[in-house]
């Protein structure tokens, strides 16, 4: 499960490799709604990034990869923008075996999700 700083992917399409190889090989191709990385510089200097979990006019509330939310004023935000990288780092397959990509594959097409 993501928890708080990923998408649930309990249900995720795992026989699909035409969805699932793309999003292994190039994570950043394609990041699901609502957890783009931001990252905030406040009008006293500080660089904030995490995920916009809540906005209105007077706050925004980034929640961190710790899991824990920074509040700020918007009326001190001096710039937001979206980091087009996402957390799940490149290169997860790089250094398997071509035994061992067969089998990670394999797992990906029978694992169950688990059930609560």
């Amino acid at each position: 499960k993501g928890g708080q700083i990923g998408p649930n992917l309990t249900h995720y399409q795992r026989t699909d490799l035409d969805t699932l190889l793309p999003s292994i090989l190039d994570p950043s191709r394609e990041i699901r709604e609502g957890f783009e990385q931001m990252q905030v510089q406040t009008r006293d200097g500080r660089l904030l990034s995490g995920f916009l979990t809540d906005r209105t006019d007077k706050l925004l509330i980034l929640r961190g990869t710790d899991g824990s939310d920074a509040v700020v004023e918007q009326s001190q935000v001096k710039s937001m923008e979206v980091n087009p990288r996402s957390l799940m780092p490149d290169g997860l397959l790089v250094g398997l075996s071509e035994q061992q990509l067969r089998d990670f594959f394999a797992y990906l097409r029978i694992a169950q999700p688990i059930r609560n």
